[in-house]
């Protein structure tokens, strides 16, 4: 079995910002495991960036994504302005 890493053309940044996750399985066991590190990197507009590696750091990266629009000082202000 080869050895895929995140594409990291998918990897986001505040002129492309939303949020990327990348998490491979094993093909035998679909559902039973990951194989291999998972990866997610998350972006807004305002500048704010964040990756993580790993299942917990993934986690709180994914966390994080839904959390910080509800505070972005730009997305209020776009909204506003809406």
């Amino acid at each position: 079995m080869s050895t895929v890493g995140p594409d990291l053309r998918m990897v986001t940044t505040p002129e492309h910002p939303g949020l990327y996750v990348y998490a491979p399985v094993d093909p035998r066991r679909p559902f039973a495991r990951l194989a291999g590190q998972p990866f997610a990197s998350y972006a807004c507009r305002c500048g704010h960036v964040r990756r993580g590696r790993g299942r917990a750091e993934v986690d709180d990266v994914i966390r994080e994504s839904q959390c910080h629009p509800t505070t972005c000082t730009r997305n209020k202000a776009s909204s506003a302005t809406a």
